[in-house]
């Protein structure tokens, strides 16, 4: 690379300047029809260079040249990278520009080369002064978009709110997203085992013992009021108070409701039968009072005092179809469905009654035939 000293480019041009000798100066160049005319001897080679100084004012390996095959201005740092690019002459659609009317860098177009900027200590502010909007885009399609709304879009350049994302959204960290208030915040966090959301008493610290949700990540399962009480298994089963739900609702403890429905509708039955000797059966079974084994078994969640029920295996012995047996071998009882056996019980009893009344009747109506034949007077 031929290297021509700017101080004695510009001692030549100072005398050709003051001794007003209106010829062109050529460097590397016969005939120039410039001013100025720089033609490398070398083929390829950069027709100007001018070195850097460093702050003791020694010559350092940054450099500016003018590319003989683009005529692009190139701030060369060391190890050749490239800071900054530029056209001359300038248009804006020519990519990072400098504008010889203005002395103004532009930004237009397309960057001939890969450039990198080193901000260092130094803050980068993009100042939307006005209700201009700024936008990134790759061929066209919306990268990012920022408005004079205060509102910032990635994939989308009008968004609606102070974050609009088109897409997914992904975070590599295990607290992944804090919604916070002036006093408190929920956390969502991944363990790598589980999603949870997580309470914080302050703001932006850390989190307490509760965890309203938990979700498993190796088989979906959701879990809630810190993992005891409330359960929804991925079947589709949900348990409060436990976690191992044997039905689709299950519940250990009390249910308090102004009112429960079963279906019942004819269209969704068959095989339709009358529940045959109801009283007989009932005469069978037996009302208790007992009190639960709250000791024995604290999990249960068991009521105080003395309670009223049935006995599930004596009930089984007549009714099997009224109990169900859990996974553990504890068995239940379906309290609702005694009524169809007592309606029809309180049936059988009601034709008894009207049978005995016939012959209450018939045993009157004989007796006063007898006192009548006997002359007997009812005084």
């Amino acid at each position: 690379m031929k290297t021509l000293d700017i101080t004695l480019l510009l001692s030549i041009l100072f005398l050709f300047s003051t001794t007003a000798i209106a010829q062109n100066v050529g460097v590397g160049q016969s005939t120039p029809d410039k001013t100025l005319h720089v033609t490398p001897i070398v083929p390829g080679d950069d027709p100007v260079r001018i070195d850097g100084l460093n702050q003791a004012g020694v010559p350092d390996s940054t450099f500016l040249v003018v590319d003989p095959q683009t005529g692009l201005v190139k701030y060369i740092l060391p190890e050749d990278a490239v800071r900054l690019l530029g056209t001359p002459p300038v248009e804006v659609d020519n990519g990072l520009n400098i504008d010889p009317t203005t002395g103004k860098v532009q930004v237009g177009g397309f960057l001939v080369e890969p450039t990198t900027t080193t901000l260092g200590g130094s803050p980068f502010t993009y100042d939307l002064d006005g209700p201009g909007d700024f936008f990134i885009r790759d061929n066209g399609s919306p990268l990012f978009a920022a408005t004079n709304f205060g509102r910032i879009g990635i994939g989308n350049e009008t968004p609606l709110y102070k974050l609009d994302v088109e897409g997914e959204v992904t975070s590599r960290s295990n607290n992944a997203f804090r919604l916070r208030s002036n006093s408190r915040s929920v956390i969502l966090r991944n363990d790598e085992n589980a999603y949870y959301t997580l309470i914080s008493d302050t703001p932006d610290a850390g989190w307490n013992s509760l965890r309203p949700i938990k979700v498993m990540l190796d088989n979906g399962n959701v879990y809630m009021s810190n993992s005891t009480t409330s359960f929804i298994h991925a079947t589709g089963r949900v348990g409060i108070g436990t976690t191992l739900p044997a039905y689709k609702l299950h519940v250990i403890g009390e249910i308090k409701s102004n009112g429960i429905t079963e279906t019942s509708d004819v269209r969704f039955k068959k095989d339709i039968t009358n529940i045959e000797r109801s009283l007989d059966k009932l005469m069978l079974l037996r009302g208790v009072n007992y009190t639960w084994k709250k000791e024995e078994y604290p999990e249960m969640a068991f009521k105080n005092g003395v309670q009223l029920g049935v006995i599930a295996q004596e009930i089984e012995t007549v009714f099997p179809e009224l109990v169900s047996t859990d996974d553990e071998g504890y068995k239940s009882v379906d309290y609702s469905h005694l009524v169809p056996v007592l309606i029809e019980a309180i049936k059988e009893l009601n034709i008894e009654n009207e049978q005995l009344e016939t012959k209450v009747n018939e045993m009157n109506s004989d007796l006063e035939s007898i006192k009548a034949h006997l002359n007997i007077s009812n005084e």
